[in-house]
């Protein structure tokens, strides 16, 4: 592979990143209260009012990702047990919701790492870890750079 065309997959890679608005990719039948949901091979009825509640852990994830801590504590606020939270989201979204606050953490990490001179330490705390290692292992994992070389190369970019 060229370093032009490297680099050019990289640029894409970066808007898609620091971009990301993921919709609702599932709409449920507004005819029928209930809906059931196939995992392996049991069957879960989610009602419309659980949809909602869906819906709102998603919107409650989106608007701050990085105080997001455990599916019980989400499924404890909205009401909604576990495994409902979670089948209904993967129906909704198409991800889980640990992927889903993931990416968020990054994308916003990949912002703050372009447009601020935070440090590690800072910009992992800013998102929501504790430690400093296992947010450059997470986004060594996400992004296939470690932050600083994801610095680096914007840097060389710019």
């Amino acid at each position: 592979m060229t370093l032009a065309l490297q680099k050019a997959l990289c640029l894409e890679f970066l808007a898609h990143l620091l971009n990301p608005k993921t919709e609702c990719l599932s709409t449920i039948p507004a005819s029928s209260d209930t809906h059931y949901i196939y995992v392996g091979k049991r069957k879960i009825k989610m009602t419309q009012a659980d949809f909602e509640k869906v819906r709102k852990a998603h919107d409650q994830i989106e608007k701050d990702a990085g105080s997001f801590v455990t599916i019980y504590e989400l499924s404890q606020t909205f009401e909604i047990s576990e495994q409902k939270l979670k089948a209904g989201f993967l129906e909704l979204y198409q991800q889980t919701i640990w992927n889903y606050a993931n990416n968020l953490r990054m994308n916003q990490a990949a912002r703050l790492l372009r447009d601020t001179d935070c440090n590690i330490h800072e910009i992992a705390a800013n998102v929501g870890y504790q430690s400093p290692a296992a947010f450059t292992n997470m986004f060594k994992t996400w992004c296939g750079l470690t932050p600083g070389q994801f610095r680096t190369q914007i840097a060389a970019e710019a």
